[in-house]
């Protein structure tokens, strides 16, 4: 460093307002109008200050989308380097006026969305998390600790709605409906995805188009209600399944709703998860949880616009050899 250089950088520092600037920087990055407010300067005389101290090497500006953060650089390890360093790392060691550090404090966890920002958003959060991340973020964060080496199955897969969903979580999914219409919208739903690991089967609950122990873990979302032959399906989910193989299944509870009815073109009444539950242990699951899925709040962004039936969820586990056809018992719907 030469004399002219030295001169500037003990300049620099021979300020009092600068060298506040320096001390506070040496604590983490900050913008401008970050370093005015907590130290209670106008932004132009911040960027003055600021000028001069850029000059000498002291500072680094780093770009985060639209704004500038500056900060101290990191003092040269062993208390090494030159001039430079050793007032580096005499800034950092400088005390801290606690009304200073207390302003820095508040303003960083403004930025990052402290209690004071939460204290204001808190009524509008849930709309605001959803308008910016919608509402499927968090199970697919969820879903990740599920193993990625599964070949799961979406039976009635109708338009694949979960298809995207599942694809980026597991290895393999095979989408199988009984609705060559229904197949024909999936298909174009994971293309426009551009989705490579899905294969299509058309096949009816009752006779899934797939090899004995084939599949890691079944979704049988909003499908199982349409069967003719509840313990004829369950069975033949056992059989695609491997052993330790896991089975969701969500569906709609026992109803008398003729508008949701009219609306689905859905007159099955729906289905009893007792039922459902004997025909799981009949055909060699063990059930593992079965309960009524709560409603979403009516204030919540993600509640549904029309009323519906009450959902359940049942999660099984094959842990049997699934019973023959003529073993399983003849549970029907119900009404």
């Amino acid at each position: 460093m030469d004399n002219s250089s030295v001169d500037a950088l003990l300049r620099s520092l021979g300020d009092a307002g600068r060298r506040q600037v320096a001390r506070i920087l040496a604590e983490g990055a900050l913008t401008v109008g970050e370093i005015a407010e907590v130290l209670g300067l106008p932004q132009s005389t911040v960027s003055r200050q600021l000028k001069t101290l850029r000059s000498t090497g002291l500072l680094i500006d780093r770009r985060e989308g639209s704004r500038v953060f500056i900060e101290l650089g990191e003092p040269a390890p062993n208390g090494g380097g030159g001039l430079r360093e050793v007032l580096n790392a005499w800034l950092r060691a400088q005390p801290l006026p606690p009304a200073v550090a207390a302003r820095l404090r508040r303003v960083v966890e403004n930025r990052n969305g402290g209690t004071d920002a939460f204290e204001r958003l808190a009524s509008q959060w849930d709309e605001l998390r959803f308008e910016h991340f919608g509402g499927l973020f968090h199970l697919e964060a969820i879903a990740s600790l599920l193993p990625a080496r599964w070949r799961v199955l979406d039976v009635g897969t109708g338009t694949g709605y979960l298809l995207p969903f599942l694809a980026r979580q597991f290895r393999e999914v095979v989408a199988a409906d009984a609705s060559r219409s229904m197949l024909d919208l999936a298909r174009q739903r994971a293309e426009r995805e551009g989705l490579s690991n899905v294969r299509f089967e058309a096949g009816r609950l009752e006779d899934l188009p797939l090899e004995d122990a084939s599949i890691d873990c079944a979704f049988a979302v909003l499908v199982l209600r349409f069967s003719t032959d509840l313990g004829g399906s369950v069975a033949e989910l056992g059989r695609v399944l491997a052993p330790g193989g896991r089975l969701l299944i969500v569906d709609v509870t026992p109803h008398s709703m003729e508008d949701f009815q009219r609306r689905i073109g859905d007159y099955s009444g729906g289905l009893d998860p007792s039922r459902t539950t004997e025909a799981l242990e009949a055909s060699g699951f063990s059930v593992s949880r079965q309960r009524v899925l709560p409603a979403t709040p009516s204030g919540n962004p993600a509640a549904p616009t029309r009323p519906a039936p009450d959902l359940f969820l049942i999660t099984a586990e094959r842990t049997h050899p699934t019973a023959s056809a003529g073993d399983v018992p003849d549970i029907d719907n119900g009404p």
